[in-house]
């Protein structure tokens, strides 16, 4: 079928037949073909215009939808044009109102907190159901963002959902409570809660949330581990919101002890928080190198089908580079058989890490048979990382004819842009196999024909090798060719060797 008869196929289908029973038939790879169709079409039903928003939204094309919307506005004589932070309230104003599902994902979608939160407001009047994980997004970043100002907003009706709604008594407690802590009293605060004589009262998350709260915003971190102490000692049972909550609140404050201790709490009355709290306290245990804890945190999100492969990632680097090769071997298994993302981009990433993985455990059946696979799986513009790996390891091999041989594939494939990085990898592993013309070659011949400028790195992966080699005239030529051609590189390696010249002069003074 050609182009124009595609054309006018997709026209007759919309303008014939009811366009909403369509959208929702269409499968994710045909949205080129209803929007082919969308450009030959107008019409002003609200619900139909809702419906097409809704599809694109979902399929992250929020451009597609934003045209739509203006052609909407324009047909409904509005002009103007939007921005994305505009998208759903010019749309609910123009009674385009989106469904449940896509008010959740525009959470996930929003750029900042502030946006996230206009966003919750505006979608709240609606009537819209938001589903637990949009609460517990928006409190990590919150949080995370230490805007625990903005919990107001949002985390009250997420306790509401399982909670009973405050009584007047209880009422009237909440509001000396809010008073005191903005007289600047925190102290008192939790005085008068500890004067609440019903424990219906006292027990309410609500109110304990407001304490909470009150006490993060003053930065009161020991007294409001205090008061978590005191709630416990009169058993009042913390629910899965406000201990996921606690939990944060001290996780991005580095409060790690008192995390530990809340979760145990929790875990002890049967009330497990939930895995986006271990999560946060995997990559926490990582940045501190508390390995032991990491692994035993990587564990346990596995068992409970949580996001646990980045942590491993994490885990596996920080075994490389402190060279200890028997704890990595361990968690190569584990490496091979973690979930695929569904991201291609994340999932060439994974692949990379264990390509690195299979080459310092020098698994060579495994490194060669997983490269192939990348380069049959991925795009080429995902592969750069895995490029260096790839010429690394045949340098520390020092197999050259396989080196030479995968070097010239790479450079005569057109799909792949090699950059600096890849030719101070090459440069380096010919070094590592003693070829320091071919190396110097690399500099007089590519970087000039290919007008790359090479940088400090570049020489440091040359220079020092033909020291150690005692090739002084290569060294002498190469530096006054790089002196020449690249003189800022140049300056900048002199002021370099320099200080290394003058370190080690220290270091002999100090040991003399």
């Amino acid at each position: 079928m050609s182009q124009q008869q595609s054309e006018e196929y997709n026209k007759k289908i919309f303008i014939k037949k009811p366009i909403l029973g369509k959208i929702n038939k269409f499968k994710s790879g045909e949205e080129k073909l209803i929007w082919s169709a969308y450009t030959h079409w107008k019409d002003s039903n609200k619900k139909i215009w809702s419906e097409l928003l809704d599809y694109y939204f979902k399929l992250d094309f929020l451009d597609k939808a934003i045209i739509m919307l203006n052609d909407f506005k324009q047909i409904q004589q509005k002009p103007g044009k939007l921005t994305i932070l505009d998208f759903f309230k010019e749309r609910i104003s123009l009674g385009l109102i989106p469904s449940n599902s896509i008010c959740n994902e525009a959470i996930y979608k929003s750029s900042n907190t502030q946006e996230m939160m206009s966003l919750y407001k505006l979608l709240k009047s609606c009537n819209c159901e938001f589903k637990r994980k949009v609460y517990d997004l928006m409190l990590q970043v919150t949080l995370k963002e230490k805007e625990i100002q903005l919990l107001d907003i949002f985390y009250r009706d997420f306790i509401k959902l399982d909670t009973e709604e405050l009584n007047q008594d209880a009422k009237n407690y909440l509001q000396v409570i809010e008073n005191t802590f903005i007289e600047n009293k925190p102290k008192q605060a939790i005085n008068k809660f500890m004067e609440i004589s019903s424990l219906n009262i006292q027990s309410h998350p609500v109110i304990i949330l407001t304490i909470f709260q009150g006490l993060f915003g003053y930065q009161e971190f020991e007294m409001a581990y205090e008061f978590f102490v005191k709630i416990k000692e009169k058993d009042i049972k913390i629910t899965l919101e406000l201990g996921n909550y606690l939990c944060m609140a001290f996780l991005y404050n580095n409060y790690l002890r008192y995390v530990e201790k809340i979760i145990h709490n929790m875990i002890t009355t049967k009330v497990v928080p939930s895995n986006f709290v271990f999560e946060e306290l995997a990559r926490v245990y990582l940045s501190k190198g508390l390995i032991d804890s990491a692994e035993m945190m990587i564990k346990y999100l596995k068992s409970k089908n949580g996001s646990y492969t980045i942590f491993l990632n994490q885990l596996v680097d920080h075994y490389i580079k402190l060279k200890k090769f028997k704890s990595l071997e361990k968690w190569v298994g584990e490496l091979e058989m973690a979930p695929p993302s569904l991201k291609t981009r994340s999932k060439c990433i994974n692949d990379t890490i264990l390509l690195n993985v299979y080459g310092v455990l020098c698994k060579e059946m495994e490194f060669y048979r997983l490269w192939t696979k990348m380069k049959n799986e991925y795009e080429m513009e995902d592969l750069g990382a895995g490029i260096s790996l790839v010429i690394d390891h045949l340098g520390f091999s020092g197999d050259i004819h396989k080196l030479k041989h995968e070097w010239k594939t790479l450079c005569s494939n057109p799909q792949i842009k090699l950059n600096l990085n890849h030719y101070n990898s090459y440069i380096e592993a010919l070094c590592r196999c003693k070829e320091f013309d071919q190396a110097a070659y690399v500099f007089l011949i590519d970087f000039i024909k290919k007008n790359i400028v090479p940088g400090l790195r570049t020489l440091l992966a040359i220079i020092p090798p033909l020291r150690n080699a005692n090739k002084k005239l290569i060294e002498s030529n190469l530096l006054k060719f790089v002196e020449e051609n690249w003189p800022e590189t140049y300056k900048e390696f002199q002021e370099f060797d320099i200080c290394e010249l003058n370190l080690k002069n220290r270091k002999f003074h100090k040991f003399g």
